[in-house]
């Protein structure tokens, strides 16, 4: 991931105070009401071609498990993240970790 563009994306306002996260889900919500994004709705769409759930904020698109994995640990992943599992839509924190 471009570490550069998702710094810049959030630089006005933090991750943190964008997204709420669901550890037990693994699924993002909006914190902010923001176009026509409604706090307290579900961030993103899935998109059936990548198999991700995508999710723009400020110009970029973000895979949903990027930022979770942003959430949890505090930096964003310069390495693919991969799904233990193998189940691309199970984003809960247990089930993500960097490539090695």
């Amino acid at each position: 991931m471009d570490v550069s563009k998702a710094e810049r994306a959030f630089e006005k306002m933090p991750v943190e105070d964008v997204f709420e996260l669901n550890p037990e889900t693994g699924e993002l919500f909006w914190k902010i009401t923001r176009n026509n994004k409604k706090a307290g709705t579900r961030a993103g769409t899935f998109h059936a071609r990548s198999g991700f759930r995508k999710i723009m904020f400020n110009y970029c698109s973000f895979s949903e498990h990027q930022i979770v994995w942003r959430l949890v640990h505090g930096y964003w992943p310069e390495k693919p993240i991969i799904h233990i599992n193998g189940d691309k839509t199970d984003n809960r924190p247990e089930n993500l970790k960097e490539k090695e």
